[in-house]
């Protein structure tokens, strides 16, 4: 079994959700990774940094 493992960025990260596609090159064996994010775990990641950063949000004592 080849086992790959990859450690990816912040940066690489963040482009690969705003739907860049990462590309790694593995000369010796001829190989190339694409790695990518479909418009739904896109969508799926933006809901739920949306509802961390709500939650976040200090909860007043006016009343409504």
């Amino acid at each position: 079994m080849i086992e790959l493992r990859l450690a990816l960025s912040l940066e690489a990260m963040r482009a690969i959700v705003e739907g860049d596609e990462l590309v790694f090159d593995i000369e010796e064996d001829g190989v190339r990774v694409f790695i990518s994010c479909d418009d739904e775990a896109v969508n799926a990641f933006y809901t739920q940094v949306q509802r961390a950063l709500l939650h976040m949000l200090p909860i007043s004592d006016l009343p409504n």
